[in-house]
């Protein structure tokens, strides 16, 4: 019941827009730019992370948003409902 209650409660949220986890390191703006910076093809990922003042992983996440959508680590998974059964 508890498990019922706590999945309609995140459905609800994710209807309204909320999202989980730490904010984005990056505005809008801010990966916007550095996405037009990268495909100027005058920054190497490594410069525009010093940049901006941010881990490599931030600015190719950022990077990828746009070149790859589709890439799997992109791309949220679905998760089951019920539980495992052994």
């Amino acid at each position: 019941m508890i498990r019922e209650r706590v999945m309609a409660g995140q459905a609800a949220a994710k209807a309204r827009g909320k999202r989980w986890g730490p904010p984005r390191t990056l505005s809008e703006e801010q990966e916007a730019e550095l996405v037009q910076l990268w495909l100027s093809d005058e920054y190497t990922q490594q410069e525009l992370a010093d940049l901006f003042g941010v881990n490599l992983g931030v600015a190719k996440l950022a990077i990828y948003r746009v070149v790859r959508p589709d890439a799997p680590y992109l791309v949220s998974r679905p998760r089951s409902g019920g539980r495992r059964v052994r």
